[in-house]
């Protein structure tokens, strides 16, 4: 009994330090397990950071070009107001000669009747005699 006491003893002593080596060891492949977790963790985020930050010049440049289509019809907007305000003077042109007209065929008219009946009567007038 005393060869195996002494294995015995030789393991107990030897499992102390076992115990520390194997904790140590222990702690180093949880810290490799834990440091890969972490790297695959940060090269994520970095993916992700990138993807954004692509995101955001996308949106940037998309922004841009909304504000060009903004003032290209703000330009169109402005053009077509000018076209309203001709076509309003147009108008205000045409309904002053339709006056001007409607005032020259009056004239004509009671002109005509004046002279048709001017006409009559010395018809008239030269039956008779």
């Amino acid at each position: 009994m005393l060869p195996l006491f002494a294995d015995c003893q030789e393991i107990s002593v030897s499992r102390s330090l076992l115990e520390q080596v194997a904790n140590r060891l222990d702690s180093f492949d949880v810290l490799k397990k834990v440091n890969y977790q972490c790297m695959i963790y940060k090269d994520s985020c970095n993916l992700l950071t990138i993807k954004q930050f692509d995101l955001i010049g996308s949106q940037a440049e998309v922004i841009t070009n909304k504000k060009e289509q903004i003032m290209l019809l703000q330009d169109v907007e402005k053009q077509h107001l000018k076209v309203l305000d001709v076509n309003k003077e147009y108008i205000e042109m045409l309904k002053k000669e339709k006056k001007k007209l409607k005032t020259k065929y009056t004239i004509s008219m009671v002109g005509g009747g004046v002279l048709t009946v001017g006409l009559t009567t010395a018809l008239l007038i030269s039956l008779l005699q």
